[in-house]
């Protein structure tokens, strides 16, 4: 089997199993991977010298700002490369995983939020835009959900609690996987309005305004950044950003690490973790002081 072929059948094995986004991100990842080293080239013949002279390739190739990759761009490679050879093997395509060799850099995380003057600033900017940018942001704050997810919600996947105005929303998330989450009495009051008022009547959420579907991901991001530019927002400010702070925002108020796991759809706890429990050195001088444990028992 060739190179370009093993491509081939892990990305038409995969299509369906994995969100269309990874998809495309293997696609891209390992298309480098067959032009450096050859299309035609017999998968066992390649050795993990092979794997680092392709990373080292990569490494040289300018990107469409004109630097060199970045370590997460490297590190992308780097398992896309690995998990080609591992699902190979598993299927017994391939005796071997060269890629195995290759090593991942660590990166040293920092806080991803978007700050809450931002946040603020944004929410504002909403309520002055209309009635779908508001319930955009807050969905966005209260859940923590991804972005393309939110594009997507059906009003029929809506939980609505009038005793307390609370709810929740079913999502389908990457990998088609259905994902719960949960929103607050502003958030209620927000989406109950617009499910009164929307000016279309179908079963999204939000509805395009020019195509018979729903508002497309990419649309909800260019409002989003409208948004942040009308509101004068100086810092992050991309959907995840969001997310960011949901996580921050829910551990800081109390949530332990385990329910945010659940309540943001992470497959595994480290996940959530190692990407969205990450703090400045400040912040954890301040955490510390707030819970030190040699204040156990003192007056």
């Amino acid at each position: 089997m060739t190179l370009q072929e093993a491509i081939n059948t892990f990305l038409d094995a995969t299509a369906g199993e994995i969100a269309d986004s990874t998809h495309a991100w293997y696609a891209s990842m390992l298309a480098s991977m067959a032009a450096y080293l050859g299309e035609n080239r017999p998968v066992d013949s390649l050795s993990p010298a092979d794997m680092r002279a392709w990373r080292s390739w990569v490494r040289k190739q300018p990107t469409q700002r004109g630097g060199p990759p970045s370590v997460a761009s490297l590190n992308g490679h780097t398992k896309a490369a690995r998990r080609l050879f591992s699902w190979l093997m598993n299927e017994g395509l391939a005796n071997s995983n060269p890629a195995k060799a290759l090593k991942i850099r660590k990166i040293k995380q920092v806080p991803k939020a978007i700050s809450e003057a931002d946040y603020l600033a944004i929410l504002r900017a909403a309520e002055a835009d209309g009635l779908r940018s508001r319930l955009m942001v807050l969905l966005l704050a209260d859940t923590g959900c991804r972005i393309n997810a939110l594009a997507s919600a059906k009003v029929e996947h809506i939980s609505l609690n009038e005793a307390d105005q609370s709810g929740s929303l079913l999502l389908r998330e990457k990998g088609s996987r259905m994902h719960r989450v949960y929103f607050g009495a502003e958030t209620y009051k927000a989406l109950t309005f617009w499910l009164d008022r929307r000016p279309t009547r179908t079963d999204w959420l939000f509805p395009s305004r020019t195509n018979p579907g729903h508002l497309l991901p990419a649309t909800m991001r260019y409002n989003l950044y409208r948004l942040a530019r009308d509101a004068g927002a100086s810092g992050r400010c991309n959907p995840h950003s969001f997310r960011h702070r949901y996580a921050r925002t829910f551990l800081q108020r109390g949530g332990n690490l385990a329910a945010l796991q659940r309540l943001m759809g992470h497959a595994d706890v480290s996940i959530t973790a190692r990407y969205y429990a990450v703090w400045a050195e400040s912040e954890l001088a301040d955490w510390h002081k707030m819970a030190s444990p040699a204040k156990a028992g003192l007056s």
